[in-house]
């Protein structure tokens, strides 16, 4: 089940903390993307 929802066991973990403008999207399973963190803030 975690890999199916993309969970994985890796004791690595980034954290986004700086001054910089970025955003993160995740490629969904269908091919779509979704912003899931811009400027600071996660989507909801």
């Amino acid at each position: 089940l975690k890999e199916k929802l993309g969970f994985n066991d890796s004791a690595l973990h980034w954290y986004f903390v700086n001054t910089e403008k970025k955003r993160v999207t995740a490629i969904m399973a269908d091919g779509s993307q979704v912003v899931v963190y811009e400027n600071g803030e996660f989507s909801r």
